[in-house]
C-alpha cells in the first residue's frame, strides 16, 4: 500500500514523542538505580573482617543531589557499555536535574521539554547553589516554549547572569586570563589554527579577515572561484606579515604605500669611468620594499575594519552589573568597560523599542530594519531557525495594505526571513502569524 505524505508525517511525529519518551525513561531509570544501589553485604561481614572494604557513599551530584555508593558508576558502566569515567559523567548530570530542578525534572518526564535541552540548562547551572539554581530554572520554564533549543539556552545563560552576577564576573576573570592562540599539528598540507580571544578582539579579527578577504577578491582573485572561508584563510596569511596586509590596504584606498621616488635610467656615471659597486647596495636608493620602510600615507583608522558591537540594556542591567551583547553572549558591564578602554568607540542613538511608530509605506526605514533584528535576536523568525539575519529580506508578516493601520510597516508586523521561506509564505504553502519574538 503506498504511503500518503500525511502519514509518513504522523509517523514521524509519532517516533519523535516516542524517542523522547525513551529518553525521558532512561533518565528515570539510571536515578532509581543509582539512588537505591547498595552492594549486598547486610551482614557487614567484610567490613567486620576489614574496615576498608565497607562501602563509601559518595557526593557525584551537586548541591541538594543524595549520595551515592562508590560501586554504582562502575555497575552503570557495565549496563550502558561506556567507561566508568563516562558513566560518572551521565549520572552527575542526571542527579542534578532530579534534585536540582524538581520543576524542569517533571517537565521532561511529562514530555513538555526534550531531555538534552535540561539537562544542557541543569549543566549550565551547576556552579549555583541549589535555591538560585531553582529561582533560574523557574523563570526558565515560564519563557522556555516560546523559544528554539539556542535561544532557550542563551536565556538560560541571561537569567544565571542576572541572578549571580558575581559568579559570571568571576568566570569571565578566569576565562580572560586563559586566552591564547596557538598553531595545531601539520595534516595533509594545512595546520589548524585555534584559540581564545576576549570577545571584542575576537569581532575585531573576524572583522579583519572579512576585510582583507573581500580585497584579496577584488585585487589578487585566484585562477579558481574561492569561498569565502577560502578567501578568510588567505587573509590570515596577509594579517601575518603585515607590510602585505598594509600594502594591500592602501591599494584599496588608492593610495601608494611606498615613496615614489624617480629612479636614474643607468647609473649615471660617465662610460669611461669604472663602475662602483656601492651604487648597488640597498641602502644607497631613496626607496625599498622591505617591510620596515615604506610610508603609510593614509590615516591608519580609515584603514582599520568596523565593527559594531550592540549592547542590549534594559532596566534590571543597571541594578545586576549584566548585559547581552548581540551573536555573542551574556557579559557583566565591569568587564564590557575594561575591554573597551584604550578602543575608539562611536555611540550610536538608542532604539527604543516600544517608541518605535508604524509606518505608511512598504519598505521599512533603516531604524525600523535594526530595530526588528534586535526584537528577533539576530536570527530568522522561522520556528528554531538559528541563521543569522544580517543579510535576510524584512518581510512582512500580514500584507501590507496602505489604508489598514494593523497592516502598516511596523514592528509588530514585520520579520527576518530567509529568501526560500519568504518564497513558501509567498506562493500559501506556509502561513505566518504575528507573535512575540
Amino acid at each position: 500500500m503506498q504511503t500518503t505524505t500525511l502519514e509518513a508525517a504522523e509517523r514521524l511525529s509519532s517516533a519523535l514523542v516516542g524517542e523522547r519518551a525513551a529518553e525521558a525513561a532512561k533518565l528515570k531509570a539510571l536515578v532509581d538505580l543509582a539512588v537505591q544501589y547498595r552492594v549486598a553485604d547486610s551482614s557487614q561481614e567484610f567490613a567486620t573482617l576489614l574496615p576498608e572494604l565497607t562501602e563509601k557513599l559518595l557526593p557525584v551530584g551537586g548541591d541538594g543531589c543524595p549520595l551515592i555508593s562508590e560501586f554504582c558508576t562502575m555497575e552503570l558502566a557495565g549496563i550502558m557499555g561506556i567507561s566508568v569515567p563516562a558513566a560518572t559523567k551521565h549520572l552527575h548530570r542526571a542527579l542534578n536535574l532530579r534534585f536540582r530542578h524538581p520543576v524542569l525534572w517533571t517537565a521532561v518526564q511529562d514530555l513538555d521539554v526534550v531531555a538534552w535541552v535540561a539537562l544542557e540548562v541543569a549543566k549550565r547551572c551547576d556552579d549555583l547553589p541549589a535555591a538560585d539554581a531553582l529561582v533560574v530554572t523557574d523563570k526558565w520554564m515560564e519563557r522556555q516554549h516560546e523559544l528554539g533549543p539556542g535561544d532557550a539556552l542563551d536565556l538560560v545563560d541571561t537569567l544565571i547572569a542576572k541572578q549571580r552576577p558575581d559568579l559570571v564576573r568571576e568566570k569571565e576573570r578566569k576565562q580572560l586570563k586563559a586566552r591564547f592562540v596557538d598553531v595545531g599539528r601539520y595534516r595533509h598540507g594545512v595546520m589548524q589554527l585555534y584559540g581564545q580571544l576576549d570577545v571584542l578582539d575576537a569581532k575585531y579579527f573576524d572583522a579583519a579577515l572579512l576585510q582583507i578577504a573581500e580585497l584579496l577578491a577584488e585585487f589578487e582573485p585566484s585562477d579558481e572561484e574561492e569561498t569565502v572561508g577560502e578567501l578568510k584563510a588567505r587573509a590570515v596569511g596577509y594579517l601575518a606579515n603585515p607590510a602585505r596586509a598594509l600594502a594591500l590596504l592602501q591599494r584599496a584606498a588608492q593610495q601608494p604605500l611606498f615613496d615614489g621616488a624617480p629612479q636614474a635610467h643607468g647609473d649615471g656615471l660617465p662610460d669611461d669611468e669604472e663602475h662602483d659597486p656601492a651604487s648597488d647596495h640597498p641602502a644607497a636608493t631613496p626607496a625599498c620594499d622591505g617591510h620596515t620602510c615604506g610610508s603609510v600615507e593614509v590615516d591608519p583608522e580609515k584603514l582599520l575594519p568596523k565593527v559594531t558591537v550592540v549592547v542590549h540594556l534594559d532596566p534590571d542591567s543597571l541594578i545586576t552589573g549584566v548585559a547581552r551583547i548581540a551573536q555573542a553572549g551574556v557579559m557583566a558591564l565591569e568587564t564590557l568597560q575594561c575591554l573597551l578602554q584604550e578602543r575608539r568607540v562611536v555611540v550610536q542613538p538608542v532604539i527604543d523599542l516600544p517608541r518605535m511608530k508604524p509606518e505608511e509605506r512598504y519598505r521599512p526605514s533603516r531604524a525600523l530594519r535594526e530595530a526588528v533584528r534586535f526584537t528577533w535576536g539576530d536570527e530568522e523568525a522561522f520556528p528554531f531557525s538559528s541563521r543569522p539575519a544580517a543579510r535576510m529580506d524584512i518581510d512582512h508578516i500580514r500584507s501590507y495594505l496602505g489604508h489598514d493601520p494593523a497592516r502598516f510597516t511596523h514592528l509588530g508586523n514585520l520579520a527576518p526571513l530567509s529568501r526560500r521561506a519568504h518564497r513558501a509564505k509567498t506562493a500559501g504553502y506556509w502561513h505566518a502569524e504575528p507573535v512575540t519574538p
